[in-house]
């Protein structure tokens, strides 16, 4: 199926009348031609959709291994009028929207790892990268959502470095047509959650699926048992001396 065939694929199975899905074969980075886009002035609902990604990318300075026919490598352009304070929230929130979709299309239930990440059991099987830009007053402009699903194990496996963390949601391609069915659903459980993401609807959900909760991570060095996620989605741990912390996204990261 070539990148027009996919589009009109993705957009029969759409009912949004606001979204524009754009297919591409091969790209550098989804998020990378998105903010390219969103700089030229385009408009909230824009949706990228690679079929390979040479150049993709993750939270830091980590890669996204995004091989051809097996994943889906995805941008949405979004142009909130929401406080610089919720802006964050858009990261947990599309995760609950994938976890929604798989367990629609492909009825596999994912935990999220606080707070971008998914699992299918043990494996890793989508990271969310969120990125923005402010306008010359300091409010923002534009946030890109990047989404990547692995959705079927590439031909030969995961690469050795990382056959350890990495998983696939499926292992049979028995629906010629499931990722293009996949994208469609992620696309509108995001949409939906982010016309409420005020009302933090999702919180619930997201608290729900945390593989965290009761498990004791690595904070800095430090060991701390994870109590709960606050409604600012910041994780609550307490540590072996009785304090507790809220961790932000952006401040640490967490190991198991």
């Amino acid at each position: 199926m070539n990148a027009e065939q996919r589009q009109k694929t993705v957009m029969s199975f759409l009912h949004e009348a606001d979204i524009c899905v754009v297919c591409a074969d091969v790209v550098d980075s989804t998020n990378a031609v998105l903010r390219k886009e969103a700089s030229g002035g385009a408009q909230e609902g824009l949706v990228l959709l690679a079929d390979r990604q040479t150049a993709g990318r993750g939270r830091g300075d980590h890669s996204f291994r995004s091989p051809g026919g097996c994943g889906i490598y995805m941008s949405i352009l979004l142009r909130p009028s929401l406080p610089m304070t919720q802006i964050p929230l858009i990261t947990p929130m599309t995760a609950v929207a994938v976890a929604d979709a798989v367990m629609e299309i492909c009825g596999v239930q994912c935990g999220i790892k606080w707070v971008n990440d998914l699992y299918a059991g043990e494996k890793k099987v989508c990271g969310i990268l969120v990125e923005g830009a402010a306008d010359g007053n300091g409010h923002l402009d534009y946030a890109v959502c990047g989404i990547g699903i692995n959705v079927y194990e590439p031909e030969g496996g995961f690469p050795q470095e990382i056959q350890t963390i990495a998983g696939a949601l499926l292992s049979e391609r028995t629906d010629p047509l499931l990722r293009e069915r996949l994208a469609a659903s992620v696309l509108t459980h995001f949409f939906r959650l982010y016309r409420a993401l005020p009302d933090r609807g999702f919180l619930g959900a997201y608290r729900d699926r945390s593989v965290l909760q009761n498990r004791y991570v690595t904070v800095r060095e430090k060991t701390a048992l994870v109590y709960g996620i606050d409604d600012d989605c910041r994780l609550l741990v307490r540590y072996a001396d009785e304090s507790t912390e809220a961790l932000d996204s952006g401040e640490v990261s967490i190991r198991l």
